[in-house]
């Protein structure tokens, strides 16, 4: 199964707004740990959100 998290956002607007939290994150050692990422990774962060999917085995047992 795959969940669409942000279903009006395209893929490059996701990335974008990542990018913008960063900038405007106040505290240092958070802004700091996030500009260590890689673009690439941030991409793929932003990726993750769009796509994320997940398996289901089995069915929810009942009472």
């Amino acid at each position: 199964m795959s969940l669409d998290i942000l279903p009006k956002l395209s893929l490059d607007a996701v990335e974008q707004q990542l990018q913008k939290l960063i900038e405007e994150q106040p505290e240092k050692s958070v802004k700091n740990g996030w500009k260590d990422l890689m673009p690439k990774e941030i991409k793929v962060f932003a990726d993750f959100c769009i796509n994320f999917s997940f398996e289901v085995n089995g069915t929810y047992p009942y009472g």
